[in-house]
């Protein structure tokens, strides 16, 4: 295959892959092209992402309000008032 690029670009895109560590311009559009692909690999849907947090929500918010694993959320508002009325008016000792 044969790319035709202005020299002004070509010039500019060999600078660049000099700069990177590249010992030419192929080599360099090449890597580009694998990154590139790489990237692509690693996106993921974004439909199924928003599935998966509303998921894990629920699970968490389920764990949260039974006590799962940890105290219930109503338990633990209720320690958080009470060391608050405990505390001297003005102070903020957390």
């Amino acid at each position: 295959m044969v790319i035709q690029i202005p020299e002004e670009r070509l010039k500019h895109i060999e600078a660049l892959a000099h700069e990177r560590g590249y010992d030419n311009a192929t080599d360099y559009v090449l890597a580009l092209i694998e990154a590139d692909e790489e990237a692509d690999d690693m996106i993921d849907d974004p439909e199924e992402d928003a599935i998966d947090l509303e998921a894990d929500f629920r699970e968490a918010w389920h764990a949260a309000m039974t006590g799962e694993g940890l105290r219930p959320a109503d338990e633990v508002m209720a320690e958080i008032r009470a060391r608050r009325e405990k505390q001297p008016h003005g102070t903020n000792a957390d």
